[in-house]
C-alpha cells in the first residue's frame, strides 16, 4: 500500500504514523514545508516540498496536482490546518487515496472548539461554558460572571500552543488581543477552567460503527498548563468511553479522532474541553494498548472489513522523551522522576533505535519548542496560579543554565556532522551536473 501524510507544522504525530506504516512494510511519502521528523525517518520513502496549508489557495493547488495521478492508496491528514485546507477539496480529490474524512458538516462542527462543547451539551455529555466574544468590551462582562482562570483559545487549530490562561483582567485582554491577532486558528473564544486531571479518547470509526477506542490518562503534558502527552497511561474509564462514543456516534462519523477531557476535581464529573477530527499526536499510546489504529486504517482504505476492537490493556505508559524533557524545562521538580523513567523498562518511548535519523528530527524540534516556549515566556507565563508551584522559579533557573543550555549547544553539535554531509552532497550532485552538462557541450 501507498500512503501521502500531509503536515504542515513540524507535528510529531506525522513521525509515527510513518513509522507505523514502515513496521507494515508499506511505502511512505511525507509532503511537509521544511524537513521535519517524518521526512528525517528512514522510513519516509519520499519527502515532497509542500506550501504551507494556511496559504489556502497555493496548497489546494498543490494537493490537487499531487493527488491527480492515484499514485498513493491511503492519506493522512496531521494537522487541523490541513484538515481544514483539504476540507472543500472532497468532491475533487480522484478516488484515491483515502482520507477518512467524515461528512462534511460532521468535520465542521468537530473543528470548531466553540460548537464542540455546544454539541457535547446538546447529547447529554458535561462540557464547561464556551462562548465567543463579539469584542473586546465584552471580557470584563464574562470574567465578572464566570470567574478567573479563565481559557482564551482560537475557535480553530490544533496543539497546546495555542491555548493562553488568563489569572486577571490584564492577562484576559493581552490573551484576547494576541489569539484575535494570530489570523490563522479563528475568532478568540472563552471557555470557563476546569481544574482536574485530563483524559483523551482515540476513537475509529467505520461509516457510523465504532471499531477501535482507547483512552488514556496525560500524565504529563507540555505546555505544563495543557497541551500534547508527555507521560500517559492507558485507563479503563466507561464513563469516558461512553461519552467519547456518544459524540462521535451522534456525528456519524468516519475515520480517527480523538476528544480531550478533564475529570472536574471539584466533582468528580468528566467535562469535554474539545475534538480533534484527526490521528492524534499521541497514537503510538494506543498502539502499545493493542489498538493499532493506523494498521486498522489501512485495512478500511482497502476496503477490508475489519473486526471491532473496544477492549485494551489498562496501565500501559508510553513516555515522548523530548516532550518529557520540556515538561523538565518547565517544572524543574520532575527531573527525578524523568531520570526514573529512563531507567525503567515497562515504560515505553518514542525513541526508536531503528530509527536514530527521526529520533535527531524529535530532537532538533524539541530544541524549536523549547526556544519557541521561551520566547513566548511560557515557562513563567504559565505559573500564575493555574497549577504550578511557584516557587520553582530559582530551580528552574539554575537548571537553564546548568544543564538545558549545554545540551542544547551539544545537539546543535550533534546535527553539524549531519548538515555537513548533506552539504556535501548538494556539492557533488551540482559538481556532476555540471561535468555532465561540459560533456554534452564538447559532444555537440
Amino acid at each position: 500500500m501507498r500512503a501521502i501524510v500531509l503536515e504542515d507544522q513540524n507535528y510529531t504525530a506525522a513521525l509515527s504514523i510513518v513509522r507505523a506504516l514502515g513496521a507494515l512494510r508499506h511505502t511512505v511519502a511525507v509532503a511537509a514545508p521544511w524537513p521535519t521528523p517524518a521526512t528525517l525517518s528512514r522510513w519516509c520513502g519520499e519527502a515532497i516540498v509542500a506550501p504551507w496549508a494556511r496559504d489556502r489557495a497555493r496548497y489546494r493547488d498543490f494537493v490537487l496536482s499531487l493527488l491527480a495521478a492515484g499514485a498513493y492508496d491511503i492519506g493522512f491528514a496531521c494537522t487541523d490546518t490541513v484538515v481544514e485546507a483539504i476540507f472543500d477539496l472532497r468532491t475533487e480529490f480522484p478516488p484515491r487515496p483515502d482520507f477518512l474524512l467524515p461528512p462534511h458538516e460532521s468535520l465542521a462542527i468537530a473543528l470548531s472548539k466553540l460548537s464542540a462543547p455546544q454539541l457535547a451539551a446538546g447529547l447529554g455529555v458535561p462540557a464547561p461554558r464556551t462562548m465567543a466574544p463579539c469584542s473586546a468590551d465584552e471580557l470584563e462582562v464574562v470574567a465578572k460572571e464566570w470567574g478567573f482562570p479563565l481559557v482564551v483559545k482560537g475557535e480553530t487549530g490544533s496543539g497546546g500552543g495555542h491555548v493562553r490562561y488568563a489569572a486577571h483582567m490584564d492577562d484576559l485582554r493581552r490573551a484576547y488581543q494576541e489569539t484575535a491577532a494570530s489570523g490563522h486558528i479563528g475568532r478568540p473564544i472563552l471557555q470557563e477552567f476546569v481544574p482536574g486531571e485530563v483524559y483523551l479518547t482515540h476513537v475509529l470509526y467505520n461509516h457510523g460503527e465504532l471499531v477501535g477506542i482507547c483512552s488514556h490518562l496525560k500524565e504529563r503534558h507540555f505546555p505544563v498548563t495543557g497541551g500534547v502527552t508527555a507521560r500517559g497511561r492507558t485507563v479503563r474509564e466507561p464513563q469516558l468511553d461512553e461519552y467519547a462514543a456518544r459524540i462521535f456516534s451522534g456525528l456519524r462519523w468516519h475515520g480517527p479522532a480523538k476528544a480531550d477531557f478533564v475529570r472536574d476535581a471539584r466533582d468528580g464529573v468528566f467535562k469535554l474541553m474539545e475534538l480533534d477530527p484527526r490521528i492524534s499526536a499521541s497514537i503510538d499510546i494506543p498502539q502499545a494498548a493493542g489498538v493499532d489504529m493506523v494498521e486498522m486504517s489501512c485495512r478500511m482504505a482497502a476496503g477490508e472489513r475489519i473486526e471491532p476492537r473496544l477492549s485494551y490493556a489498562p496501565g500501559v505508559r508510553v513516555r515522548y522523551v523530548c516532550r518529557d524533557a520540556l515538561c523538565v524545562a518547565a517544572r524543574p521538580s520532575l527531573v527525578g522522576s524523568f531520570l526514573l523513567d529512563s531507567l525503567n523498562p515497562r515504560i515505553r518511548s518514542d525513541f526508536d533505535w531503528g530509527d536514530m535519523r527521526g529520533n535527531l528530527g524529535l530532537m532538533w524540534r524539541a530544541k524549536w519548542a523549547f526556544e519557541s516556549a521561551w520566547a513566548k515566556d511560557q515557562f513563567t507565563a504559565t505559573r500564575r496560579g493555574i497549577g504550578v508551584p511557584a516557587h520553582e522559579s530559582a530551580l528552574r533557573g539554575g537548571l537553564h543554565r546548568a544543564v538545558l543550555m549545554p545540551m542544547l549547544v551539544a545537539l546543535r553539535a550533534a546535527v553539524l556532522p549531519y548538515r555537513a554531509a548533506r552539504l556535501v552532497r548538494q556539492r557533488t550532485r551540482r559538481r556532476l551536473r555540471g561535468t555532465a552538462t561540459r560533456r554534452v557541450g564538447a559532444a555537440k
